[in-house]
């Protein structure tokens, strides 16, 4: 049985996915979901981060900086 996603999650998915091709890495990692996460700017998500004080563009900006550097992990 296939499992179905939310639009959310799917887009999410196609999100960490760009991530990871377009860094020529051959599967997909919790940084390249976390990525997804932001790039989709869901505002649930957001606000959770905003109550957990987490600056997403530091975030953003860590998470880019640590796959760009592991090229191939």
């Amino acid at each position: 049985e296939k499992m179905a996603f939310t639009p959310g999650a799917q887009q999410t998915l196609e999100l960490a996915m760009t991530a990871s091709t377009s860094r020529r890495h051959t599967e997909i990692c919790t940084g390249h979901l976390l990525l997804g996460l932001v790039d989709a700017a869901d505002p649930l998500i957001i606000q959770i981060w905003e109550k957990l004080n987490v600056d997403v563009l530091d975030l953003w900006d860590n998470v880019r900086a640590h796959l760009d550097e592991n090229l191939g992990d």
